[in-house]
């Protein structure tokens, strides 16, 4: 189903999360540690903690309303350079830029794809990037406000039930500071290197990739290899009506003679051909 923005339903058990932590933290400041300061504390607390937390809801908002679906576009899109940019989402049945991505979860292609969040139930992209990193950012400045001021109230509090839920939340605070500070972390290296996240775990995949090599026993020669795969071929061709059809699909690897190295040929052949055998 195509999700417009993240407040399309079905929403994420993640974003039900947020939104609940956020109600959570906007609640126990005014109840409780705001009571147990002293009149300079309290205003202090209140101006920097609330003023923060607007801020988080605002761009909380904007980043998950936010639609970063590239145009539907028929024909293909041209830059400054007047270079033809042909890049065609099957599933969109669009032309896209060479950023594009279409995300499974959204059923949509993005623009300058970053990641899908589940915590915002949305995509990010070229539209909300910035609105994602304000986000998170001003949210890690609320929870280190928050953390600061919890310690104070502990050393003050004496109520046991008042400790337990301030300590309580003082350990979740201190994870989501950690959580969301290596987060911060990650998109400032990646913006260094000017790549995206989804870019990033692309590269990750390969580098893994190409260190898992197959081998084949030396004393095949690679001729006698693709001699015998093709003679496997041509095995599982059936003639008829000056028609050929491939029974499987077929596979077979050569290797490069000079370096050595392993390369895969997987010729796959699914639709009916039109050959003259001789």
């Amino acid at each position: 189903m195509l999700n417009k923005n993240g407040f399309t339903t079905p929403f994420h058990p993640y974003q039900i999360c947020s939104w609940v932590i956020l109600f959570w933290h906007t609640v126990i400041p005014a109840t409780l540690i705001a009571l147990f300061l002293g009149l300079p504390e309290k205003i202090l607390f209140l101006t920097l903690f609330y003023i923060s937390h607007i801020v988080v809801f605002i761009f909380g908002f904007k980043a998950t309303k936010s639609n970063p679906t590239v145009l539907i576009s028929s024909d293909p899109l041209y830059i400054e350079t007047s270079d033809n940019l042909n890049y065609y989402c099957t599933i969109c049945k669009s032309y896209v830029t060479k950023t594009s991505k279409h995300c499974g979860s959204c059923d949509r292609c993005v623009n300058n794809f970053d990641h899908h969040c589940k915590w915002l139930n949305n995509c990010i992209g070229e539209i909300n990037y910035k609105l994602f990193i304000i986000l998170i950012s001003s949210l890690e400045i609320s929870e280190i406000i928050l953390l600061c001021f919890e310690i104070k109230t502990l050393s003050i509090v004496e109520i046991k039930a008042v400790l337990a839920l301030v300590t309580a939340d003082c350990i979740l605070n201190g994870a989501i500071i950690i959580l969301l500070g290596y987060l911060i972390g990650i998109h400032v290296v990646l913006k260094c290197r000017g790549m995206t996240t989804y870019e990033y775990i692309k590269s990750q995949r390969k580098k893994k990739e190409n260190k898992v090599k197959p081998t084949i026993p030396e004393e095949i020669k690679p001729n006698e290899l693709r001699n015998s795969s093709q003679k496997e071929i041509k095995k599982s061709i059936i003639k008829g009506n000056n028609k050929t059809v491939l029974e499987n699909p077929c596979s077979f690897s050569v290797a490069k003679s000079e370096s050595e190295e392993i390369v895969h040929l997987t010729f796959q052949f699914r639709c009916e051909s039109e050959l003259d055998l001789k």
